[in-house]
């Protein structure tokens, strides 16, 4: 007889594990009513994944046994696996399946004459891939909780193929989908025939039950450009993260430059223009360009608009400092106090109305320190953190793309990099061009790639050792920097 499969794929809340598991009996009231045989939820579906505080504590373990009995309470004619980092895979059979122990696999569960092999986590697909065709299961079922990075989901894909083809049975894999902490899960739940095929596949950055019977085929989701794929990535992980964390609003600079306006599309795009305020905060340094920018951006989103001006409090500052600065006038210090102040009245706004501030920085300028240290690195969440500059141009293309009109302003894409802090600044007077600087980052930083490797690829040594330096040299800048969402960097302390 045919197995008819739900796949929960579920977006849990770290730590809240009472809360989870009613979302888990939920999903398995709806997988009952669907007429499947069987509900997978990914693992670590009971805690969530993250939030260590919340469950490296004393009872955790205990709580997550109570917990599941009510799983198990409520999967009368249905049977559940779900993921446990404690327990393994946690198994409730229903009324017809059976539960076995087994050496390779964390269990296997029979049910209507179908042998399920249980695993939890990637490396052990490749590891019961060793023994071939004499697993003596008919299926595979994999549970994970596999954050999102570029590329990742066709390596994936590649993978479970090769297993699948290398055992001769079939290979679920259920994910985890939403933000949590620093991390975005995809969801992409997939089911791969003995053959290597993709028969069924749940869509990505969807939460919901997806019910499949295994073996027939149905019509795959539409697929997504890359950068499609990672605009949705930063919309969940930002909603995701407010959410969670208790926000519902949020407050962000605007300095009609491109990142300011690609993080406050994501914001509004995520938890609705109206719970997002843009300001303005200009200089007697900020051009009328962008200060026009930044209004057209906000009256494009329909977010609440404030201009601030900052000149009065800057000079202030100045002839407060002018005895300490010794007379000196201009200068970094200078060009940081204003970042510095607009960080004050974005927290000060903060404070006051409890929106989180969403600082706006890049990965790529965050990697060499191009960055001001308690000014524009301030915030509570910093969307585009681990976004490469090329590839913020790439996503604020494809947001116009998409309205079909140039919801950010066209003059923020094409206008010249810059910071805006001193008379005709340009970010290429600090760095190289924005594509070769990513480039010489992706080979040292992502490829693990020497200095002298990256040189000998091409570039100029001055440039890739003034990369390298400023890299190292700006690491404690890092280390203080907001949480982002992890994009294209290494997930591999993630697995």
């Amino acid at each position: 007889m045919p197995l008819t499969v739900a796949f929960g794929q579920l977006n849990p809340a770290a730590g809240d594990l009472a809360g989870n598991v009613r979302k888990i009996c939920s999903f398995v009231a709806t997988a009952r009513e669907g007429g499947a045989d069987l509900i997978i939820f990914p693992d670590l579906a009971i805690t969530g994944y993250g939030g260590v505080d919340l469950v490296n504590r004393q009872g955790v373990v205990e709580e997550e046994l109570l917990l599941f009995e009510e799983v198990r309470g409520a999967s009368e004619g249905i049977s559940v696996i779900l993921g446990s980092e404690r327990m393994g895979s946690l198994v409730s059979e229903g009324s017809e399946g059976d539960v076995q122990a087994h050496d390779l696999f964390d269990c296997i569960l029979n049910l209507k004459g179908i042998r399920v092999g249980v695993l939890r986590g990637e490396l052990s697909v490749d590891e019961v891939s060793m023994y071939g065709q004499g697993l003596g299961v008919d299926l595979i079922a994999n549970l994970v909780a596999r954050p999102f990075s570029v590329g990742g989901r066709g390596r994936v894909m590649d993978r479970l193929t090769w297993v699948a083809m290398e055992c001769g049975v079939g290979v679920v894999q259920v994910n985890m989908v939403g933000g949590d902490g620093g991390f975005v899960f995809d969801g992409g739940s997939s089911v791969i025939d003995p053959g290597g095929v993709v028969e069924f596949a749940a869509p990505q950055f969807v939460e919901g039950v997806f019910i499949h019977t295994i073996g027939s085929k149905t019509k795959l989701p539409p697929s997504l450009s890359e950068i499609e794929v990672v605009y949705d990535a930063l919309l969940i992980a930002t909603r995701d993260y407010l959410q969670k964390n208790g926000f519902k609003r949020v407050v962000v600079g605007l300095s009609g430059g491109i990142d300011s306006s690609l993080t406050a599309t994501i914001c509004a795009d995520a938890i609705g223009p109206g719970n997002v305020t843009g300001v303005s905060m200009p200089s007697e340094i900020t051009s009328s360009e962008s200060r026009e920018d930044a209004l057209l951006l906000a009256e494009n989103l329909g977010i609440e608009f404030r201009e601030i001006p900052i000149t009065t409090i800057f000079n202030e500052y100045l002839r407060t400092l002018r005895e300490e600065f010794g007379g000196r006038v201009g200068g970094v210090a200078e060009e940081n106090l204003q970042s510095r102040i607009r960080a004050n009245i974005l927290m000060a706004i903060s404070n006051r109305f409890g929106h989180l501030v969403v600082a706006t920085g890049n990965r790529s300028e965050s990697l060499v320190g191009y960055c001001t240290l308690y000014g524009d690195m301030a915030g509570g969440f910093a969307p585009i953190s681990d976004v490469p500059k090329t590839m913020v141009y790439r996503l604020a293309e494809l947001v116009n793309e998409k309205a079909g009109f140039e919801r950010i302003p066209g003059r923020v894409i094409l206008k010249e990099p810059s910071a805006e802090l001193r008379v005709g600044q340009r970010d290429t007077e600090a760095l190289p061009p924005y594509h070769v600087l990513d480039e010489i980052l992706k080979a040292l930083i992502d490829e693990k790639k020497s200095v002298e490797e990256v040189i000998d690829s091409g570039y100029e040594s001055e440039i890739v050792l003034d990369v390298i330096r400023r890299v190292r040299e700006s690491e404690f800048k890092r280390r203080q920097a907001p949480p982002g969402v992890k994009i294209v960097s290494s997930i591999k302390e993630a697995l």
